[in-house]
């Protein structure tokens, strides 16, 4: 197996040389979606506010990727570290299969709670109907993006970033060229409308799942040899055992976003679809830190294996600087250009004002925000999840959903979007505590072994 050696050479570098193509792929995925909620903005505010519910629902089975993929990464990246390559290759492929059956599964049961979930969250009949056209035919695909997440996480885990960023965006910009045709039945295609979004996002995970299969049997990750049943269940256990909390982690995410649907619901549709489009904004405006926070753990897992204890702290120390920056010059740039970036989306004064209100307020705390994301990824690295579970589930329902209620009886929607920022700053707060706590610790438990204590 061919890999990049991330237990040698200056940090900084290797941080930005992982995290650069990430963010590129990240951008490509995130500006496609950007651009589904765009042309389906075309079609109506109803149209608007039906794709905007679904995002919890959506985010959901992302998230089970996500997690599955993260502890995949994980471990190959240890067992790499360790110098224990085929090891290193079976867990990456029977890694694949598990996740492809829990992913199907997850969205069997999606499929049959749609009706009563989204009456809970407040969708009317009307909507109602427009999530089905759209969940229908996406729950049914979302299976297979399990494939090429699960694949371009081995390569990460090889210190391989530049490909899985190039299997993203290549089907990001299917799903963005197939989009206008299938929705709005353009040439030979029918009008589809919700159905054509959806249906584009499962043909462009189609073809990213064959490219991606293609490219780690090339590359030499793959194990196709006859497994033995210890072998497959032990690789099987340790996924589980480290997936588990990643995912229950990522998983509280959408439950949350759902609450705070819900609690922007009573404000009306335009408050939804406003809303949902400032959901939609955000993780374009965290992008370089989601590209940090995804190199974050092959590159703690090869330096855990190896030992190289020192050069996790130091890498972290870099990054929790870099996110509160960064992010700090940016919401400065959006509070400026939040008028203008409403326009594009609001179709009555209404929406466009709550949609200003959300970029003027919420990104002066995603410094903190990264602080939390970074810290998981951490956590996740060193192969302590249930820490990152604690850290995202206490930011999300001790502090995101109260303050995000406290806020909207105080102040309406602005008092809403107020409150969720404050938890991220207080999150943030704890993440950076929690993360020098544990990296001192690390480093005592270096020192005591090297002397021999």
């Amino acid at each position: 197996m061919s890999r990049a050696n991330l237990t040698e050479g200056p940090i900084g570098p290797t941080l930005y040389r992982m995290s650069l193509p990430m963010v590129m792929g990240i951008v490509a995925i995130l500006v496609f979606n950007f651009v589904d909620a765009y042309y389906v903005s075309l079609l109506g505010t109803e149209y608007l506010a039906a794709i905007s519910f679904t995002f919890p629902a959506t985010f959901a089975l992302m998230s089970l990727n996500l997690g599955l993929g993260t502890a995949n990464s994980t471990l190959v990246a240890i067992e790499l570290g360790a110098g224990r390559e085929r090891e290193a290759r079976q867990m990456a492929t029977y890694s694949i299969v598990i996740a492809v059956v829990l992913v199907f599964c997850a969205a069997g049961v999606g499929i049959a709670v749609i009706d009563p979930m989204f009456r809970l969250l407040g969708a009317d009949s009307t909507g109602l109907v427009l999530i089905h056209d759209y969940l229908d035919i996406w729950y049914l695909g979302v299976g297979v993006l399990t494939v090429p997440m699960l694949c371009n996480s081995a390569m990460r885990a090889s210190g391989d970033t530049r490909t899985p960023s190039i299997i993203m965006a290549m089907s990001a910009l299917i799903n963005g060229i197939l989009d206008p045709f299938l929705i709005f039945g353009i040439g030979p295609f029918p009008r589809m409308e919700m159905q054509g979004a959806a249906l584009s996002s499962v043909l462009s995970w189609w073809i990213a799942g064959a490219v991606a299969l293609i490219t780690i049997h090339r590359k030499q990750i793959l194990d196709l040899s006859r497994p033995s049943y210890a072998v497959v269940t032990d690789c099987w256990r340790r996924l589980i055992k480290i997936a588990l909390p990643i995912v229950g982690s990522n998983m509280l995410n959408p439950l949350a976003l759902g609450v705070v649907t819900a609690l922007v619901a009573q404000f009306g549709v335009a408050a939804v679809a406003a809303t949902g489009v400032g959901m939609r904004l955000e993780p374009i405006l965290i992008i370089a830190v989601m590209g940090l926070a995804t190199c974050i753990p092959p590159f703690v897992g090869q330096n855990l294996g190896a030992g190289r204890l020192e050069r996790i702290n130091q890498a972290m120390r870099l990054s929790l600087r870099f996110a509160l920056v960064w992010q700090g010059g940016l919401a400065l740039v959006l509070y400026l250009a939040a008028p203008w970036i409403a326009g594009l989306f609001g179709q009555a004064e209404q929406a466009i004002e709550i949609i200003r209100l959300f970029l003027s307020i919420l990104p002066l705390s995603y410094g903190f925000l990264a602080w939390v994301l970074l810290g998981g990824a951490q956590f996740n690295g060193l192969r302590m999840p249930n820490k990152g579970l604690l850290l995202n589930g206490g930011r999300l329902f001790v502090l995101y959903i109260p303050f995000a209620y406290w806020g909207s009886q105080w102040n309406g929607i602005e008092g809403l979007y107020m409150g969720c920022a404050l938890a991220n700053v207080l999150a943030g707060c704890v993440a950076w505590g929690w993360i020098r706590h544990t990296n001192k610790q690390l480093l005592l438990r270096m020192d005591a072994s090297m002397s021999g204590v």
